[in-house]
């Protein structure tokens, strides 16, 4: 993101800025309403804008609202960039279809997120991210176990389901990270799960976000306290390729931020998610690629997950059939459910 004050040009070839406006250009496509929204979220008024394909950027002029100078506007607006860049840029990512599309959301099975979990260890992943949550399930249970003994770091959303809601799973599993999410104030996010499996916390609330066909949104929803924290994962594991599971784990909880009750606590666990104390704590090791997965899995996996119907997790848990039917749900903003059959919730 590149910002300038926003100046007058006359024919003189003579120019002057003017007072309390600012030019920003904004890699990406963003609607009028994405602009908005951005500005809005940084004490401005986007005044307009406009896609410019031949930089492959938007141009935005904005006005500071406040008492704020153009310089003090420039670099807080400018610290969005910082924001949209993952928190592990240089990992490699195994993206891994489990949930198919439903009238209410992304559905699943167990059958599928354990071929799913199959898939991920023979192709080598390091993390697993787990965007979904329902209730306990077995056989989940057990592959999410066998990874995590094999050295895979498990990470999961809390849910969307609020302080009523009973512990969701995989969260809820022992060999699991599970992550609650805050908001700017450093506030619990209202809809998200609480309880005594809670690990850590991480920003979840109006984040904005790549969308599909190259656009941005802004969301909100444990999902993506949960990827805040796989990514930190991942740079734990660029310092030190040999770190097991629960060594991570340790390190997350031991130099998070304490917020809530002093120490830990069933709202936010060990406190919010800090990646430079955390990074800081590991002593790094001889270089090797951080969540580096293989063009080729160890032997003969389908390519494809081709899977019956599961739920995201943006709905309700649902009840727990037999060995295949519909367990969980993928989370999203706010939604849940894990039945063997799986509705996906949204966290």
């Amino acid at each position: 993101m590149r910002i300038s004050a926003a100046r007058q040009f006359k024919r003189k070839a003579s120019c002057h800025a003017i007072a309390g406006e600012i030019v920003a250009e904004i890699d990406g496509s963003l609607s009028d309403t994405q602009a908005d929204e951005l500005a809005r979220c940084h004490g401005l008024v986007r005044l307009q804008s406009q896609n410019f394909q031949l930089i492959g950027a938007t141009i935005g002029l904005f006005r500071i609202t406040g008492r704020r100078t153009v310089e003090t506007a420039s670099r807080q607006f400018a610290g969005d960039a910082a924001r949209r860049m993952g928190s592990a840029p240089a990992a490699r990512m195994l993206a891994i279809r489990a949930f198919a599309v439903a009238p209410n959301g992304g559905e699943s099975t167990s059958f599928v997120i354990l071929k799913a979990l199959d898939y991920a260890a023979a192709h080598r992943a390091q993390i697993v991210n787990m965007s979904f949550a329902g209730p306990n399930d077995a056989l989940v249970e057990r592959g999410i176990s066998a990874a995590a003994t094999k050295g895979i770091v498990m990470v999961a959303a809390a849910g969307n389901t609020g302080a009523k809601s009973p512990p969701l799973y995989p969260a809820a599993y022992r060999s699991v990270i599970a992550v609650s999410a805050t908001d700017a104030q450093d506030k619990l996010f209202a809809a998200s799960n609480r309880g005594g499996h809670i690990a850590i916390s991480a920003p979840d609330v109006d984040i904005f976000l790549p969308a599909p066909d190259e656009k941005y949104q802004i969301a909100s929803g444990t999902s993506f306290s949960a990827a805040y924290v796989s990514g930190l994962a991942a740079l734990l594991l660029e310092r030190d390729p040999a770190l097991k599971p629960d060594e991570v784990r340790a390190i997350l909880m031991k130099t998070a931020r304490d917020l809530g009750a002093p120490r830990r606590d069933d709202l936010f666990g060990a406190g919010e998610a800090n990646a430079d104390a955390a990074v800081s704590a590991v002593a790094p090791a001889p270089a090797t690629p951080v969540a580096t997965v293989s063009d080729r899995p160890a032997e003969d996996v389908p390519d494809r997950l081709d899977a019956p119907a599961t739920r995201a997790l943006d709905q309700p848990p649902a009840a727990i059939p037999s060995d295949n039917r519909p367990l969980a749900k993928p989370i999203g903003p706010p939604r849940s459910s894990f039945p063997s059959k799986i509705p996906r919730q949204k966290s």
